[in-house]
Parts: C-alpha cells; sequence; structure tokens
C-alpha cells in the first residue's frame, strides 16, 4: 500500500495531492487561529479566534477581556462561563469566572460557585476570603467567620482575613476577640506598609477600635495612646470624620478616667472639625454627646438644652432611631430649663458658643 501511494498511478497522485491541500488548509487555519487569538483586545479577531476553536479557553479568557472593553457584561460573562467550563482544572480560570459573576451582580450564583471552587481547592486562601464575603452578603454569618477563620489558620499572615473576621466578630458583640484580630491586621500592615498604602482610614478606624478594647479592659495606657496613634495617624492622612471619631472617642475615655478638663478640649475640637464636614447627622450626634457630658459635668441646663437643640436641628433630615433619641434628650432637657427655654431657641447661636468656649479649669470644680 505504501509503494502504491508512492508511485505513479494517477488514484495515488490524487491522494497526495488531496492530504497535502489538506495539510497546508489545516497549517492555514492554525496560523489564523493563533494570529486573531494574538489580537489580545481586538474583539472581533478574538471573535473570529474562538468560532475557529471555540474549545481554547485562553481566547475565552481574552475574549472576555475584550468584551468587557466593550462595554459587552453580558457576553464577557458567557466567555467567561465557557473558558470555566472548558477547563474546570484551572483554578484561575474559575476564580475569573466567579468574579464576574460578582461584579455582574449575581452573588448567589458566585456564592455557589466558590462552593465548588473550595470543593476542589479547600486550602486556597482568596477562595475562602470571597467565599467569606459572599456569605456575609447573603446573611450566612457564622459561614463568613468559619470561611475567614479557616484562611487565617492556613496563612495568618494574610490582611484581609483578619480584618474580615475583626469586623464580624465586633457586629457580633465581640469586641475583645475581634480587637486580637484588629492588632493582627495592623501588625501585618505595619510590616508591608507598601501593600497596604491605599488602607490609611481602614487603619485609623482599626486603631480605634482597639484602643476601644483596650479601655474597656482597662489598659489605660495603651488605650490613650491607641487613641492618640489613630488622631495623629487622620491628621496626617487629612482624614477629618475620622480624627473627629477619633477625638470623641478619647473624650469619652478622658471622661471615665476622671479627666473631665480633657474631655471637654476633645469635644469641642471635634465639634470644630465637624463645621468642615458634610455629615449632618455624625455632627447631630457629637452635639448630642457633648451637651450629655455637660449635663454629667453639671453645667447650666441652659448649655445642655442648645447642644440638644442644635443636635435635632442637624439630625432633623434623617430620620431614624439617632433622631428619635435627640429629639427625647431635647425633649426632656426642655423641661429641665423650664422658663429659659424661649430665650435659649430665640439665641440658640449665642448659647452653643457659651458651651464651646468653656475651658478645662471649669470642669475642676461642680456646679
Amino acid at each position: 500500500m505504501a509503494s502504491w501511494l508512492a508511485g505513479p498511478a494517477r488514484g495515488a497522485h490524487v491522494i497526495r495531492i488531496g492530504a497535502l491541500v489538506l495539510l497546508l488548509g489545516w497549517a492555514a487555519m492554525d496560523q489564523l487561529h493563533f494570529y486573531w487569538a494574538s489580537e489580545a483586545d481586538n474583539l472581533s479577531a478574538l471573535e473570529r479566534a474562538a468560532l475557529l476553536n471555540p474549545n481554547d479557553s485562553s481566547v475565552q479568557i481574552r475574549l472576555a477581556h475584550a468584551e468587557t472593553l466593550a462595554g459587552n457584561r453580558e457576553a464577557s460573562l458567557a466567555a467567561l462561563q465557557r473558558a470555566a467550563s472548558i477547563n474546570p482544572g484551572n483554578f484561575a480560570q474559575q476564580e475569573a469566572f466567579a468574579r464576574g459573576l460578582i461584579e455582574a451582580g449575581k452573588t448567589q450564583e458566585a456564592y455557589g460557585l466558590y462552593e465548588k471552587i473550595l470543593a476542589r481547592w479547600p486550602r486556597n486562601v482568596d477562595a475562602l476570603v470571597n467565599y467569606g464575603l459572599l456569605a456575609g452578603r447573603l446573611g450566612h454569618g457564622e459561614e463568613a467567620v468559619d470561611s475567614w477563620q479557616r484562611a487565617i489558620e492556613i496563612d495568618p499572615g494574610q490582611a484581609q482575613p483578619q480584618l474580615y473576621l475583626a469586623q464580624a466578630l465586633d457586629q457580633r458583640g465581640e469586641p475583645q476577640a475581634a480587637a486580637r484580630h484588629y492588632r493582627a491586621y495592623l501588625q501585618i500592615v505595619a510590616a508591608h506598609q507598601q501593600d497596604h498604602r491605599g488602607e490609611s482610614e481602614t487603619v485609623i478606624a482599626a486603631l480605634i477600635k482597639v484602643a476601644d478594647a483596650d479601655a474597656t479592659a482597662n489598659h489605660s495606657n495603651d488605650a490613650l495612646t491607641g487613641y492618640n496613634a489613630a488622631i495623629r495617624f487622620a491628621q496626617q492622612a487629612n482624614s477629618k470624620a475620622l480624627e473627629s471619631l477619633g477625638l470623641a472617642h478619647r473624650a469619652d475615655f478622658n471622661e471615665k478616667q476622671g479627666n473631665a478638663g480633657a474631655a471637654a478640649k476633645d469635644y469641642q475640637q471635634a465639634l470644630r472639625i465637624d463645621v468642615s464636614l458634610s455629615d449632618p447627622l455624625g455632627t447631630g450626634t457629637d452635639w448630642l454627646n457633648y451637651g450629655q457630658f455637660l449635663r454629667r459635668q453639671n453645667q447650666p441646663e441652659r448649655l445642655v438644652f442648645a447642644c440638644f437643640l442644635q443636635a435635632e436641628k442637624l439630625a432633623r433630615a434623617t430620620p431614624g432611631d439617632a433622631l428619635k433619641a435627640i429629639s427625647s434628650a431635647r425633649a426632656e432637657s426642655e423641661i429641665r430649663v423650664g422658663n429659659q427655654a424661649p430665650t435659649v431657641r430665640r439665641a440658640t447661636g449665642a448659647f452653643l458658643d457659651q458651651a464651646m468656649a468653656l475651658p478645662t479649669t471649669a470642669f475642676s470644680q461642680t456646679r
């Protein structure tokens, strides 16, 4: 047979020519596929490459990217799904599809896919972190906590699971447990500052949380050090809102430590910062806290009432529990202040100025 194919017979010649044409055709098709597949952002070229070889998952990934650039999100997601189905053993392509589902707002589908990913790659920290986030969004709090704890057991040097676990435990009412993970997060950030340059506000918030936990545990020196660090970093980052928050927390701490003068100074400084913020409810809450502080320190009720009037004025545009608490405090104070209430209402600004001008020495004696 081989000698016949190589011989001069016409049939053998036809077969040889046909085989050559077929080989050349395959080569040409392969060259076309390679050319079109190499056009990374050329949507039409990538579409043609995908038609020539629909089982090339790498082409599907590049096609998904090109579809995203073109604004075709559904087409991009479909390409990611095809890539994932072609190559189920490729973690990167499975996670790319999962991330595509998240970006498309398909939380439940992404959650289900991460379950499958973790069944195959149970020790992948990135998958555990993302699965925890999705579980949290879907109301599966215990699953989220468990997932982040597993991630930390595998790699305790990962900052994000430490932070997410701390936040979850804090929301669950476990501040001391949360503080341990906030501390771990802060230590990781301090050791790898270049990798966390955009997290200054998260770092400041974590410092305040740790300081609060230290204050609750009567670790006074550590608490004060933490509040001071948070306020200093907020100033360096020009984060006025967090500077104000740090001052308010330090004020509460100072009062509990018996240093009412320092507490008053912190409250006043926080309120001065609030003027530059676009947060009427937050500012209103700070006025409420300052008014309550003034009452605890036996300052004139007319000053307390003025603070509550200002708090209610600011919070009025945001109905909710905070406004109810402020209005209740204002109503009680109005009864206490008695016939001075109309005067304070007419000249609230002047009374607020008096409250803000109280020196630290005003808190060294009972009134």
